[in-house]
C-alpha cells in the first residue's frame, strides 16, 4: 500500500506467520494455545541415561494432565509464563560482575530460572496488594516496593545479601 511505512525484512529472511513468530500475545484470539508436546527425539538426544529420559517423559505427561484440567484463562497464563524470559546477556553480565569471573552458560541458565520465579512471586504479591487496597489501573512501583518489603520480611536470610532493589 503506497504511503504506508512497512517494516523491511533482511534479505534471505523468511516471512513468518503470526503463529510461527511467537510474537502473538496469549490473550488475542489468534493466539495458538497448544497442549505441551510429549518428549520428542531432540529432548531425548540431550539426555544421556534411560532414567533421565523416563523422568522427562513422566514430567511431560504430568504437565499434559494438568493442561487438560486447566480452563482457557489458566492455559493463556501458563503459555505467557512459558514464553517469558529474562535477558540472558544481562544476567550473565550481572553474575560475572558479582563473581568477579566469567559465568558459565549453565550458571546463567540456573540464575535466570530462579530470577524468573522471584519476579513472578513479587508481581503476584504486588497484585494482591493492589487488590487489597482497591486501587484501579495497572500496578504501580509502590505495589512492587511493598511486595518486596513483605518478601524480605518473610525471608530475613536474603536481607543481608541484597542491596537496595527498588
Amino acid at each position: 500500500m503506497p504511503g504506508v511505512n512497512q517494516r523491511k525484512r533482511k534479505p534471505n529472511t523468511p516471512k513468518l506467520t503470526r503463529k510461527q513468530s511467537k510474537l502473538t500475545k496469549p490473550d488475542t484470539p489468534e493466539a495458538s494455545i497448544e497442549k505441551p508436546e510429549e518428549a520428542n527425539e531432540s529432548d531425548e538426544e540431550k539426555i544421556h541415561s534411560d532414567e533421565d529420559m523416563t523422568l522427562v517423559r513422566q514430567s511431560k505427561e504430568e504437565v499434559g494432565e494438568l493442561w487438560d484440567q486447566m480452563d482457557d484463562e489458566q492455559r493463556q497464563r501458563y503459555s505467557a509464563y512459558r514464553q517469558t524470559m529474562l535477558n540472558k546477556g544481562n544476567i550473565k553480565r550481572l553474575v560475572s560482575q558479582i563473581l568477579g569471573q566469567q559465568a558459565s552458560s549453565t550458571l546463567t541458565f540456573v540464575v535466570a530460572g530462579f530470577s524468573k520465579v522471584f519476579v513472578g512471586e513479587i508481581v503476584e504479591r504486588a497484585l494482591e496488594i493492589h487488590m487489597e487496597r482497591g486501587d484501579q489501573g495497572p500496578l504501580q512501583p509502590e505495589h512492587l516496593r511493598e511486595a518486596y518489603r513483605l518478601y524480605k520480611k518473610e525471608h530475613p536470610e536474603i536481607s543481608s545479601f541484597t542491596s537496595r532493589l527498588f
